[in-house]
């Protein structure tokens, strides 16, 4: 195991929607290993503030659950909550695989994160220590022909979750978050503007965003396919 020089703790509060259909409260604790391998001090500051965004704005309060859950359609028609889902069931290893996948892509060529442990208040508080080729393993074995350009955990934009909803005719929809890191002050050339007299040290004021600008895609499939 490679021993990183940066290490970044946090921690959300959010339900687990299981493979059972029950609702479970939960906390978890989570943290990553990571070297930073940008010399660019603003770029590595607007790389932790991404990281803090999608733990805060998206992860916490949020509902996890298996992409295939029945309820997904549902939560996201009839509840005014941010589904999260992932490609099994929401266990803790899956959950650090898929949050150490998102915040690789998030922080580009800023941070080089090489493991992610996880502890949750449920199953005894155990910690999860996944390791980057582990995650990276799980992802390239995950059916992606629905996601069309891959599964939120795999694109560097600021979405967080894929929903698939069937209408009357169990026709499927693929619903993705598509978020822009401009549109959260949170772009790599925010900075680097001239009219923008932000420092590192200033607050981006980061309120509460439309947490859901879908973009919609008939089928579940990419519209570019063939």
């Amino acid at each position: 195991m490679k021993r990183s020089p940066f290490k970044w703790t946090t921690s959300w509060t959010g339900i687990i929607l299981s493979d059972s259909n029950l609702l479970l409260p939960n906390t978890w604790t989570l943290t990553l290993e990571y070297d930073a391998i940008s010399e660019n001090m603003l770029h590595r500051d607007i790389a932790m503030q991404r990281l803090d965004y999608m733990v805060g704005e998206k992860f916490d309060t949020s509902v996890w659950t298996n992409f295939e859950n029945e309820w997904v359609h549902a939560l996201h028609q009839k509840m005014d909550t941010y589904v999260i889902t992932l490609p099994g069931d929401p266990y803790d290893s899956l959950i650090a695989a898929t949050t150490m996948l998102k915040a690789q892509q998030i922080t580009e060529d800023v941070l080089d994160i090489h493991t992610c442990s996880v502890v949750s208040n449920l199953g005894y508080s155990v910690e999860n220590i996944i390791e980057y080729d582990e995650a990276d393993y799980m992802a390239k074995n995950t059916e992606t022909k629905l996601f069309g350009d891959g599964p939120w955990y795999m694109r560097p934009d600021a979405g967080f979750t894929d929903l698939l909803t069937f209408d009357e005719d169990d026709s499927p929809t693929l619903i993705k978050d598509v978020n822009s890191w401009a549109q959260v002050n949170l772009n790599w050339d925010h900075y680097d503007k001239a009219e923008n007299s932000l420092t590192p040290t200033d607050s981006l004021n980061i309120h509460q965003q439309e947490r859901w600008i879908p973009l919609v895609i008939k089928g579940g499939a990419n519209d570019n396919e063939d």
